[in-house]
């Protein structure tokens, strides 16, 4: 499988996991959106890491003491923010 066909798999997932199947899907078809226009798959690839990255719950929920719905919700947001579209 390419590196696009991976970041493209990987972003429906995120989109999947995060939102609702209205923001995610197209209302006419229903088929799965890929990353934003204007947004290169290297770039959404780099979003989807670092948001799922363990250094990034390792310094929110263990080094400063957020608890999971803090965490989670930033995660859903900040995923959210940067590749729904």
């Amino acid at each position: 499988m390419s590196d696009a066909a991976v970041a493209g798999s990987t972003y429906t997932y995120a989109c999947s996991a995060t939102s609702t199947r209205g923001s995610c899907a197209s209302s006419t078809t229903g088929s799965p959106r890929r990353q934003p226009p204007g947004l290169s798959v290297a770039q959404a690839t780099d979003i989807l890491w670092t948001y799922s990255s363990p250094e990034v719950y390792d310094l929110l929920v263990i080094r400063s003491g957020w608890n999971l719905q803090q965490y989670a919700t930033f995660i859903s947001a900040g995923l959210a923010a940067h590749l729904d579209t």
